[in-house]
């Protein structure tokens, strides 16, 4: 871990930013897509034809459902089929040009089973490219990496009826790489990946319509010698695509996409408009990968990835770079992102890795904005630190470090660093950020920064030496005490209190 990661992850403004919560395993191979199904579960599919089913409450695996006949092949998307009941299943779209249906088992339950499995595209080679549902329709848009466009409706035991299909819908040798309803269901809005199209077309019929159609204006293009068929660079010419546009994301509040550009990161356009209206930096290296790119938190944040490692937190309106959540090596990209808000308001982002060996998904959390508390008669008189430290901590403790006799205690995790004195049992860090002055016992705060310098100085960086040295620890500690101890009041600690 760098010393940049280090003071991102625990140091700035921990309570205010994303932190990584856990490391989610059970992939065999890239992971190609994450969706949440709630606020609970969450689904991701891979290249070892396998859909992976996650409680999040737990952190934990659930459910592997796997391609038992040799049929689907890689896992290529996935999307939510919600229902008047609320999300009771998903659609998963396959390597083989296949349409697969899934519903729990019992009503709110975590186990699911197989409903429906229909082969949409047959061409050789063909595969589900993108899928979109209509909640008000219980239409499933599904497109085809030959340019195939069918629209399915989704029974309620998880059928799959097909309504219409049009050939090569996006162009020639045209990919449609993401599509979305409007006005009830009763349009679909698709877009095109190399020409950037984007066309709107009649669900009912499928017939284009006409006065809808144009294409996104993007100002960075690059000529790539780039095979379709295989994903790989080649050197046959009928090959030559100008990309300009892959994956997108669709707000239906302020009615804006954002969109992987493929160059040199996203930009942001009002949906019925052909210019951007933003762009969002993050010096993209390889045009070949294509990464997810959501609207968060209400579509205030824009989360991408990259084919780098980095997952980026943008301000939707002002464009400012919020945070970089470092996920992988440099080479690995990050391809797959889902974002969410719970109905206790915490944020979650899920990226997945695209890496063959070691494939994880990190879950990074955003905790909802409240004041914490500890009862003045807890903090006089301590009987034990774990009703009193579960409050604060959202993740695991990773380190901890005691002082020599004991009665102070060091923390360390993914929600930032922390200081505890047993006599007192109030973290430092809380207290700068939430303490009121003149609360009871407060006295002078001049002891404070040379409790914390010389205790850490002395214990607590020998634990974490491998991280970074001593003396940029101390150097950090004190500098973040510097400009917040100055406003406020904390009780000053007893000779011998370490």
């Amino acid at each position: 871990m760098s010393l940049t990661q280090f003071m991102d992850r625990y140091i700035s403004a921990p309570r205010s930013r994303y932190r990584l919560t856990k490391v989610l395993y059970g992939s065999k191979g890239p992971i190609n897509c994450v969706t949440f199904l709630d606020h609970r579960l969450l689904l991701s599919g891979s290249d070892d034809h396998v859909v992976n089913v996650y409680d999040l409450n737990r952190m934990a695996l659930i459910q592997r459902l796997s391609d038992r006949d040799g049929m689907w092949g890689q896992i290529t998307c996935i999307a939510r089929v919600n229902t008047a009941d609320g999300p009771q299943g998903f659609v998963v779209g396959t390597g083989r040009g296949r349409l697969i249906s899934f519903r729990r088992q019992v009503k709110d339950g975590d186990q699911f089973a197989e409903m429906d499995c229909q082969k949409l595209f047959s061409e050789p080679g063909d595969y589900v490219e993108s899928l979109a549902f209509d909640p008000h329709t219980n239409f499933i848009a599904c497109s085809s990496k030959y340019g195939h466009l069918t629209l399915c409706l989704v029974g309620p035991n998880g059928t799959l009826t097909k309504k219409w299909t049009i050939e090569r819908a996006g162009g020639q040798d045209q990919i449609i790489r993401a599509m979305h309803f409007i006005v009830q269901g009763t349009k679909l809005i698709t877009y095109s990946m190399q020409n950037s199209r984007v066309c709107t077309r009649d669900t009912a019929t499928g017939a284009e319509i006409n006065d809808d159609r144009r294409c996104l204006q993007n100002f960075v293009y690059v000529p790539l010698l780039f095979s379709v068929m295989d994903r790989e660079w080649v050197t046959d010419v009928r090959f030559i695509f100008w990309l300009s546009s892959a994956n997108l994301d669709y707000n239906p509040e302020s009615q804006c996409i954002v969109v992987d550009n493929l160059t040199s990161g996203f930009d942001l356009y009002a949906w019925n408009k052909p210019s951007p209206k933003k762009k969002f930096d993050t010096k993209r290296a390889n045009p070949a990968f294509t990464v997810d790119v959501k609207f968060a938190e209400s579509g205030s944040l824009i989360v991408g990835g990259s084919d780098h490692g980095i997952v980026y937190i943008f301000d939707t309106g002002t464009g400012e770079l919020l945070q970089r959540l470092y996920q992988d090596t440099p080479s690995t990209p990050i391809q797959s992102l889902a974002t969410w808000t719970t109905p206790d308001g915490d944020h979650i982002i899920v990226s997945g890795s695209s890496s063959s060996s070691t494939p994880t998904l990190h879950v990074w959390q955003k905790p909802r904005t409240t004041v914490a508390t500890v009862s003045q008669a807890t903090t006089q008189h301590p009987r034990s630190f774990a009703h009193v430290v579960s409050p604060l901590y959202h993740t695991a403790v990773l380190i901890l470090a005691l002082s020599s006799l004991g009665r102070m205690l060091f923390p360390a995790g993914t929600d930032g660093v922390f200081l505890w004195a047993s006599r007192l049992v109030r973290n430092i860090l809380d207290i700068l950020d939430f303490w009121t002055p003149n609360a009871p016992s407060t006295i002078t705060t001049n002891a404070l920064p040379t409790v914390i310098t010389s205790t850490v100085a002395s214990t607590f960086t020998s634990t974490i030496s491998s991280i970074v040295t001593t003396t940029v620890i101390e150097s950090i500690i004190t500098s973040t005490v510097a400009l917040t101890v100055t406003s406020t009041v904390l009780p000053t600690p007893t000779s011998n209190i370490f």
